[in-house]
């Protein structure tokens, strides 16, 4: 988390973009991208280096692939039924208006260049670095010191700070809480990216038609 957070500062002291300013969208791919191979390079180093865990310890594997995308898909249409149900109640107390940085920039979008940018961002980097990071590598290391319970609820804590985002950290919590579990059930990351995938596609899908 710390080399993450120095390297964006890094990159943005060279780039000269403040931390929370829009960036234009190839700025923001190419921030999001750095992001993303850091999430997934430094916990297989990491891994590998001090605690001789293989690929297939972290859950990258092609076991039951295609079994393992069909379970994604399910699980992805639960979370998502179960965070709309959620939504009115957190709305009351938090009010409406605090999307996540990506879906405020996939809003206010014009041109389908851009769209396509953010899209790709949201459905296939954030998915696949944050599962590697989040299930593969901190859950798996806490889980092993300290077990499931709690490997369950650091790891899904990190989630939420990863985000940066107080306002939807209760739908972080949940969202990383299932996904977890998918992982802890299944041993593999294809479900949880591809119930991830789906639940931010969903997101997109719900920009277009409302705009």
């Amino acid at each position: 988390m710390i080399v993450l957070v120095l390297v964006t500062y890094v990159e943005n002291q060279i780039l000269g973009l403040s931390l929370d300013k829009n960036e234009s969208p190839c700025v923001f791919l190419f921030n999001r991208i750095v992001q993303a191979l850091v999430l997934l390079l430094l916990p297989i180093f990491v891994a590998g280096k001090y605690y001789d865990a293989e690929f297939e310890d972290l859950g990258i594997t092609s076991h039951h692939f295609i079994r393992n995308i069909f379970i994604g898909l399910l699980v992805g249409v639960l979370m998502v039924a179960i965070i709309s149900a959620l939504e009115p109640a957190v709305a009351h107390f938090l009010g409406k208006d605090h999307d996540q940085l990506v879906v405020r920039m996939l809003r206010k979008s014009k041109g389908s260049v851009v769209f396509f940018i953010l899209t790709f961002s949201a459905v296939l980097l954030a998915p696949l670095s944050e599962e590697v990071f989040n299930r593969g590598f901190t859950y798996t290391i806490i889980r092993k010191r300290f077990g499931k319970v709690i490997g369950l609820i650091l790891s899904s804590l990190f989630f939420v700070a990863l985000h940066f985002d107080i306002w939807n950290a209760a739908y972080l919590f949940i969202m990383s809480i299932g996904l977890t579990l998918l992982f802890e059930r299944t041993k593999s990351l294809v479900p949880g990216i591809t119930a991830h995938a789906l639940i931010n596609l969903t997101t997109v899908i719900s920009i277009i038609m409302t705009k």
